[in-house]
């Protein structure tokens, strides 16, 4: 009997990556992947599941041998009063009960924002800082985790950056920009600030390691690669721009943002050769 995993969120940006990395690498002889969707189709394989009423998880009769749930599916809010409770809290209290009833293993996509959204420095020791909405949700999502007692590896994840990714991170707002109409990147940071966002394709590769080594623990993911805007920047318009000159403005002055990675995770693209992959991709 195949061992089933379920994936929540996979019609998003991570999501996306998620699935289509596991189908290509893990052994399809012996795991099922079954994905999720707001909307009723005709796929076998892709359940319905809408997390603004969790009791739909309650409703899914799919399983046999259900051993992982990867959960990322979530509600951001960042610009807006949305109520993140249910989608974010309540939804993974539901999940963590589907779990516990198969014995199966949550991979939880937390956020390293919980450590505080003005912290220039977090590792694994950082205090706990609660002042956003969305890292709220987050902690107390993990705090039904814990309270619940399955087995479980809680990821909390940094920017996240890649083809056609979000673009809240503005570094996937520049990338998407010099890709699809070469604009020239735009620099309106007056310091020299700092970042190690994670390459998405990176996140993919992580979660599948945690699946064949049976990682589990609370784990930050980030990037080893501390890279400052304008050198990012430099690099998107050398890929995709020809090198053109980065514009700087010097509207605001930020603050260092880095978030020390896990020692588990293995792979570790850097910025540069990531953008050179997505070029790739963006010309076939």
């Amino acid at each position: 009997m195949k061992d089933e995993i379920l994936i929540t969120g996979s019609t998003g940006f991570i999501g996306r990556s998620v699935n289509d990395y596991l189908k290509k690498n893990l052994d399809l002889n012996k795991f099922q992947i079954y994905t999720t969707s707001r909307t009723t189709n005709n796929k076998s394989n892709c359940l319905f599941l809408d997390l603004e009423d969790p009791s739909s998880i309650f409703n899914i009769k799919k399983f046999s041998n259900l051993k992982y749930v990867i959960h990322l599916a979530a509600s951001i809010g960042w610009y807006d009063d949305s109520n993140l409770f249910t989608p974010n809290v309540l939804s993974t209290g539901c999940l963590s009960y589907l779990c516990k009833e198969w014995n199966a293993k949550l991979i939880f996509a937390s956020a390293a924002i919980i450590h505080g959204t003005k912290s220039e420095f977090i590792d694994k020791d950082s205090k706990i800082i609660l002042d956003s909405k969305y890292g709220h949700s987050k902690f107390d999502a993990e705090n039904l985790i814990h309270a619940s007692g399955i087995q479980n590896c809680i990821l909390r994840i940094s920017g996240v950056y890649g083809m056609d990714g979000p673009d809240h991170l503005h570094i996937n707002k520049a990338i998407m920009n010099a890709c699809y109409q070469q604009k020239i990147p735009t620099n309106d940071v007056s310091n020299e600030i700092k970042r190690n966002y994670i390459y998405v394709q990176d996140l993919a590769k992580f979660i599948h390691q945690i699946l064949l080594e049976n990682i589990s623990g609370t784990h930050l993911v980030s990037s080893e690669e501390f890279l400052t805007i304008n050198q990012m920047l430099t690099m998107i318009s050398d890929q995709f721009t020809e090198g053109k000159k980065v514009i700087k403005r010097n509207k605001i002055e930020g603050r260092d943002q880095i978030v020390l990675p896990s020692q588990k995770i293995k792979s570790h693209t850097s910025f540069k050769d990531a953008l050179a992959e997505m070029h790739k991709q963006q010309k076939r």
